[in-house]
């Protein structure tokens, strides 16, 4: 199978990343799948990290090589986060949309945005407001 220039399900993906894995004899345990992802989620935080945020964004913007480490980095924790999902049994595509109900479900982007407007609150604020609500009703 090629993958090039291919567009896959997430499910796909992680029987792809789970076939390659095995063909290398790396199927790691639960453990060791979120030690790794950790490794992975730090070399893309040290990115941002080592910047300014203004600075971060506009090489963002405009620095090609700054984008292609920030890909490379993303593409390598999307492939360890399905790493963690088959050493856990987890679908990742019904994971990723239950989450996505989830998200919907917690913060209304209209009741959000009528907080802010409303009662002068800002962002972050509001998420608090609508998680607190949440987790009082769930």
């Amino acid at each position: 199978m090629t993958i090039e220039n291919a567009t896959i399900r997430l499910n796909d993906a992680q029987v792809i990343q789970r076939q390659w894995a095995e063909a290398l004899g790396v199927i790691g345990t639960p453990s060791q799948a979120l030690a790794r992802s950790v490794e992975e989620f730090h070399e893309l935080a040290e990115l941002l990290t080592m910047k300014d945020p203004k600075d971060f964004d506009r090489l963002c913007a405009e620095d090609p090589d700054f984008r292609r480490r920030i890909k490379e980095e993303t593409a390598d924790t999307l492939v360890v986060i399905l790493n963690v999902c088959t050493a856990m049994g987890f679908d990742a595509e019904n994971l990723f949309l239950e989450r996505l109900a989830r998200n919907h479900a917690k913060y209304p982007p209209a009741e959000i945005q009528g907080w802010i407007k409303d009662q002068g609150i800002d962002l972050i604020a509001a998420l608090k407001k609508a998680k607190d609500r949440w987790n009082g009703n769930h």
